[in-house]
């Protein structure tokens, strides 16, 4: 009703033949979303999920932690199977055996990331944590302070995601870094491609994802002037995501 001439759909939950009932043959580029790649219309983006979770378990086997428990996240989810799957293959390849005992689900949130853990330490002893995302892993430092274990004395852990607040817990977070500013400028640029017509078959992308190696995992600690470092890409980020004026000192000066 509004004279759309392409979507980006980004983590929609809604299925694929509820999404082209309504939109028909729009172009469509859809991120993290529970689609397959069979429409001619719709360009599908992942995130290398199931990499990512293999070298953070597989990080944290090399630097010597053999029980590492798994806070999942949402079932039902491409993301939630693809990190769950690079979990396993991680173990795999260290000749450990899967056990369903160190798998707790759990809401991805901080509150949920708590409970998870909460219940995960109540009956297992481990010396890792690997989280679905980093709001989980919030989740986990708590709770871990709650039951007098330090991080990463008693327990090495590591998040998903890179939000900018992981940067700046204590410890600070390990995680797998997905470039979110990145990633918008791809599903854009894919986006205007289907609209000017230089693609009109399925496609398929996976945007690659990155360890961040910070205090969390034991194996390293942030420098000063690294965090200061952090503390400036955030701001510098933030300039580049909302640009515009706004509203300036004082003396009526404008920023950009």
């Amino acid at each position: 009703g509004k004279s759309v001439d392409g979507l980006i759909l980004w983590g929609c939950r809604t299925g694929r033949n509820e999404v082209l009932a309504a939109a028909g043959s729009i172009p469509i580029v859809a991120i993290d979303s529970n689609f397959d790649d069979k429409s001619r219309n719709i360009t599908i983006i992942e995130a290398d999920n199931e990499r990512g979770a293999q070298n953070a378990v597989g990080h944290l086997l090399r630097a010597g932690r053999r029980r590492i428990g798994y806070l999942a996240g949402p079932e039902q989810r491409k993301t939630a199977e693809r990190r769950m799957s690079g979990y396993r293959q991680a173990l795999a390849e260290a000749d450990i055996a899967f056990d369903t005992c160190l798998v707790t689900p759990g809401l991805p949130s901080i509150r949920g990331g708590y409970k998870a853990a909460l219940r995960l330490l109540d009956c297992q002893s481990i010396d890792a944590l690997f989280c679905y995302n980093d709001l989980m892993a919030i989740g986990a430092i708590v709770a871990c302070s709650h039951k007098d274990l330090s991080i990463p004395g008693d327990i090495a852990l590591v998040g998903f995601d890179d939000i900018s607040m992981s940067a700046l817990m204590s410890p600070s977070l390990t995680t797998v870094r997905i470039a979110q500013y990145d990633l918008g400028k791809l599903s854009s640029a894919q986006l205007l491609d289907r609209l000017q017509g230089r693609v009109s078959e399925p496609k398929k992308i996976i945007f690659p994802t990155e360890l961040q190696i910070r205090n969390s995992c034991g194996t390293r600690v942030l420098t000063r002037k690294e965090i200061d470092n952090i503390l400036e890409n955030m701001v510098q980020s933030i300039a580049v995501d909302l640009p515009g004026k706004y509203p300036g000192n004082c003396a009526g000066e404008e920023t950009t």
